[in-house]
């Protein structure tokens, strides 16, 4: 196996540096202000970082047991933004009151309340979801 000459090495890292260099002081058109520096937070996965996890509806009431409601998460980064595509892991508080599947879709299971919580590694959001008791006749 060849080794790179040292004037092979030293433009190989010039060229590192100057790309890095280069990415560091990347720019975009956004905002009034063209040119304007926007700040991306990246992840060892290479995916936009979550900030923060809004569940809607942020509190349910479910008709009866066996009944199903859909929860939807929505990801945000650090500025606000909407991270589009952010994989989401769903539960429930207590699979006595609902169940809820990797969709979000809750399902009624007995009278009660449950959290119903969407995660993205260490950031998540919740809802509050409530069966009522139904008095049989």
């Amino acid at each position: 196996m060849d080794t790179p000459s040292q004037p092979e090495t030293k433009s190989r890292f010039w060229l590192i540096l100057f790309a890095f260099a280069a990415l560091i002081r990347f720019t975009v058109a956004c905002g009034p202000e063209s040119g304007s520096p926007v700040a991306v937070s990246i992840d060892t996965n290479g995916a936009a970082s979550v900030d923060s996890i809004e569940v809607s509806p942020n509190t349910a009431q479910a008709l009866d047991v066996g009944s199903v409601i859909t929860f939807t998460a929505t990801a945000f980064n650090a500025s606000g933004g909407v991270v589009q595509n952010a994989s989401v892991a769903w539960a429930s508080s207590d699979l006595a009151v609902a169940t809820v599947n990797s969709s979000g879709v809750a399902t009624a299971r007995g009278p009660g309340q449950a959290r119903v919580t969407a995660s993205s590694g260490t950031v998540s959001g919740s809802a509050v979801l409530t069966v009522p008791l139904v008095n049989t006749p």
